[in-house]
């Protein structure tokens, strides 16, 4: 997911590279860069992008959220790396 394809109030699904009954859906509030999010250039090293998002079923409902898009090609919520699909414009 980059930056320019993310677009607030878009709804997207995760579900948790390591356990596949942890995973839910959510609606992406709010896209950040690095400098957008306050962080130092040093995370630039292993971050590219920060989404924020309200959970709308599974795991995170009700809940508001950070995924973080690694420079790894991953993306990760609270450090378990995750599987984002985007389920409509």
């Amino acid at each position: 997911m980059l930056k320019e394809a993310a677009q607030v109030g878009q709804h997207f699904r995760w579900t948790s590279a390591s356990e596949r009954s942890s995973s839910g859906t959510a609606v992406l509030r709010r896209v950040l860069s690095d400098r957008e999010e306050g962080m130092s250039p040093e995370i630039e090293d292993y971050a590219a992008l920060w989404f924020e998002a309200d959970g709308l079923s599974g795991m995170r409902e009700h809940q508001s959220f950070t995924v973080i898009l690694g420079t790894d090609g991953n993306s990760y919520i609270e450090g378990q790396q995750v599987a984002i699909e985007i389920l409509f414009p």
